[in-house]
């Protein structure tokens, strides 16, 4: 893909949930291979006032019947007002690529989704 095009990938699911739950759980990435098993683990390197900071991540991917080790380091920042976290990635294979976690109501469930650009 040329360096100038753009992919961009949107993931949402509802949760019926409080928004602020869901929320939190976004900004808690170091638990979150307690609920999200393709996570190998998550590490700060350096936190941040509003929750975010430097983290390093390791997950299983799938590219067919294989499950391929990856990783990355990002930097984290968290909005209370949007809600929204937002990360950079500035390591690994993903490098250059922006994601963020919204966090909305539908009804009476949560949507939270993620946005990848890159």
């Amino acid at each position: 893909m040329p360096k100038t095009s753009r992919m961009r990938t949107v993931d949402e699911c509802l949760v019926r949930a409080p928004l602020r739950r869901i929320f939190e759980f976004a900004r808690e990435v170091d638990r979150w291979p307690e609920h999200l098993p393709h996570y190998r683990w998550v590490r700060f390197h350096k936190r941040a006032s509003d929750g975010g900071g430097l983290v390093e991540m390791a997950a299983w991917r799938p590219f067919g019947s294989v499950r391929w080790p990856t990783w990355l380091a990002a930097e984290m920042s968290g909005s209370d007002i949007a809600p929204k976290v937002r990360f950079r990635h500035v390591a690994g294979i993903t490098m250059g690529m922006g994601v963020d976690w919204r966090v909305g109501r539908e009804g009476a469930a949560a949507v939270f989704g993620a946005m990848k650009e890159g």
